[in-house]
């Protein structure tokens, strides 16, 4: 649940580039471009409460929208962590 993370200035403080988050997590340029279409950086957790028509009107699957949130998920504790 959410409440089990800090505020979303910790998972934002960093340098990782929304290109290096895409290599080590090998999302699709076509998903990449979908993401900066949404304005996403890294960490940022303001993603995790858009509605379905906000990622659909970029052009995300279920599937796909699905799989860029584990990604982001497994990012903002690896921000926590430190393991980045």
């Amino acid at each position: 649940s959410s409440s089990e993370y800090p505020s979303p200035g910790v998972t934002t403080k960093h340098s990782v580039t929304l290109e290096s988050f895409c290599s080590k997590f090998l999302v699709s340029p076509s998903d990449s471009e979908k993401l900066t279409k949404l304005g996403y950086s890294p960490g940022n957790r303001v993603i995790e409460s858009l509605v379905e028509t906000d990622w659909i009107s970029v052009g995300f699957t279920v599937l796909g929208w699905r799989t860029f949130l584990s990604h982001h998920r497994k990012f903002c504790d690896a921000i926590i962590a430190g393991t980045w």
